[in-house]
């Protein structure tokens, strides 16, 4: 009965043959144009057909267009859209309801045949480049840049799950203005004229934490001293003008603290694939290509011999309608920089995403002007989030009055500790620890990527670590219960059903005693590859956090009513231990595209 794909999308060939049905009765009826199909609220159905807008054109009333089309549907000729749904006219509305036989015999069996496989899409012949953090190598994270990281992590993890093949790179800032005064100060400052590392705080050997202190006492001195200004005017000129010495010790304090940076995203699970760094488009070549081909555009001008588009034109307006891309001497700026770096990589990929602050939108505006100047092809998207803030008020990394992205991974894991502490105290001491850094770490990840991008959040520690309700400790807990009962079985000898197994269960006798809690659980575990494809298609990452909540929701419901091992019917034993493995492997699968350890216990 199995008629899933080969990547095992049953809902999307009965939505296929759904909207292929409703269009051809619309057709019969004097309608044309594609289908619209909504998603009801649960207890509604699985998809709906509004007839609101059908009204205008049949001169009938919506709930008597509605029962036409269910009589229509109900002939013979659709028999295979009734293998998939029932059907209701209820209202303005036709609802579409899929039958439990078909979601068992097919979805239930897609996700045991195909395991941590389950939802993943084929390959697409599309290779997207995403960007994120590129953050400047001059000290530690810290929180209020914290989403970038975690946002760009997690959509890389999405789209891969959906076929693309993804390239995730960090763009070093190595020839700017902070880079440069970083250098300066290590150089230049000694030990005694900085603020001394606490002896106890837990990352006093990190280079990115212990060099930050050199970076801020040289930015001090530095909006006092104009002389000192100029002397960074001159490395960032050399650096551009080929002094190799002076490039390579500015880019060898870069990589001490970007090593201390790559240690902290690591730790969240967050790594990258390449590392480009900006003076290599000075080094070979595309700054100079990129300067050219500007100066040939009708929208170039002069003044005071530094070089720049005139933007107005394409909408930008104001002070901003000027985007230099070279100064009075002819050295490139870090826009120029920039240019050169997206246009090498546009040309490499089908699609690049850059994962962006909200305060560089004018900025990305004008950097797709000019690209397209350039004459890309291909430009890039951009998907900008708002910042994580202080209750307190906005972080500043050059005033030291933030709280550092390792400041809140130690915490989190303490505060993970003592609440494992208190909830398990027969558990040993390495029990918790290791409980703790995977429901601390998880907190991090999962109450950062919950909320929409362009939502603001105020950081606050209760809810970053909250252990309850809407939170990554109560995914992973539905999770560990999973395991445990699949465990208990096993050691009572109870065998998990197979794919095949599930499917002869299908039969209408079978069927008719299924609990609704069970039926709810099928359905929501039929909506992940759909969730999948909106949150990657959309670049709406927080799709998945929703979608994994309602599943362990829906898993609790369906424990708490539906006796898994101390039933009678053998049948249904069986049948409950299959549906428990499914939500365990989805369960996995989502916390894994979060970047979140799934616990075997807890």
């Amino acid at each position: 009965m199995n008629e899933s794909n080969e990547f095992g999308f049953p809902i999307k060939k009965a939505r296929e043959s759904l909207e292929k049905a409703v269009n051809e009765v619309l057709g019969s009826l004097g309608c044309t144009g594609a289908v619209t199909l909504e998603k009801p609220p649960r207890e509604m159905g699985d998809l709906a057909l509004p007839c609101f807008t059908l009204a205008k054109t049949m001169r009938k009333n919506p709930a008597l267009i509605a029962k036409d089309i269910e009589t229509k549907l109900a002939d013979h000729r659709f028999s295979d859209l009734q293998k998939f749904f029932e059907l209701e006219a209820k209202g303005p509305y036709l609802n579409f309801t899929l039958r439990t036989d078909y979601l068992i015999a097919n979805v239930l069996s897609s996700i045991l045949r195909k395991g941590a496989n389950y939802g993943t899409f084929p390959l697409r012949n599309e290779f997207v480049i995403l960007e994120h953090t590129s953050a400047n190598p001059n000290g530690p994270f810290h929180v209020g840049r914290a989403r970038n990281p975690i946002i760009g992590d997690t959509l890389a993890r999405i789209l891969r799950k959906l076929g693309f093949t993804v390239e995730v790179q960090y763009w070093v800032n190595d020839m700017g203005r902070q880079a440069a005064t970083l250098s300066w100060g290590k150089d230049n400052i000694p030990d005694s004229s900085v603020a001394p590392m606490d002896p106890d705080n837990p990352f006093k050997d990190k280079n990115d934490h212990r060099l930050v202190r050199f970076y801020q006492e040289a930015h001090r001195r530095i909006e006092n001293d104009e002389k000192l200004a100029g002397e960074i005017d001159r490395i960032l000129y050399e650096i551009e003008d080929g002094n190799d010495e002076i490039k390579q010790n500015v880019r060898a304090n870069s990589i001490k603290v970007l090593e201390g940076m790559k240690e902290s995203l690591s730790r969240l699970n967050i790594n990258f694939d390449k590392f480009v760094w900006e003076s290599a488009t000075v080094e070979d070549g595309t700054v100079t290509e990129v300067i050219d081909i500007l100066k040939r555009s009708e929208y170039a001008h002069q003044d005071q011999e530094a070089w720049y588009l005139e933007l107005e034109e394409f909408g930008i307006s104001g002070r901003s309608t000027r985007f230099y891309f070279t100064r009075g001497d002819g050295t490139s700026l870090y826009t120029t920089r920039d240019l050169a770096y997206h246009l090498s990589k546009l040309r490499q990929c089908d699609r690049a995403v850059n994962i962006l602050g909200e305060d560089h939108k004018l900025q990305a505006n004008q950097l797709k002007i000019a690209l397209g100047l350039l004459g890309s092809k291909v430009l890039p998207e951009s998907i900008f989030y708002s910042f994580v803030s202080l209750a307190e008020g906005k972080m500043s990394t050059r005033k030291a009055q933030v709280v550092y992205l390792d400041d809140l991974i130690h915490e989190s894991l303490q505060r993970a500790y003592e609440e494992v502490a208190r909830r398990r105290p027969m558990l040993d001491s390495e029990q918790k620890k290791r409980i703790g850094l995977e429901v601390g770490l998880g907190s991090i990840r999962y109450n950062i990527i919950r909320v929409q991008a362009d939502k603001r959040i105020v950081f606050r520690w209760e809810e970053a670590l909250n252990f309850e309700g809407d939170s990554s400790p109560f995914l992973q807990y539905a999770h560990a219960r999973c395991c445990g009962i699949l465990d208990k079985a096993n050691y009572q000898n109870y065998e998990t059903p197979s794919a095949d197994d599930v499917e002869k269960m299908a039969g209408d006798d079978f069927v008719m005693g299924i609990h609704d809690n069970e039926r709810n659980l099928i359905r929501i575990l039929a909506d992940f590859p759909d969730r999948i494809e909106v949150a990657g298609l959309g670049y709406r990452p927080h799709f998945i956090p929703k979608y994994l909540q309602d599943l362990a929701s829906a898993f609790n419901n369906f424990y708490q009513s539906c006796p898994v091992i101390s039933g009678t019917d053998e049948n249904i034993k069986r049948f409950r231990l299959g549906l428990v493995e499914c939500t365990r492997i989805v369960l996995a699968e989502g916390l894994d595209l979060l970047g979140i350890t799934a616990p075997e216990s807890m």
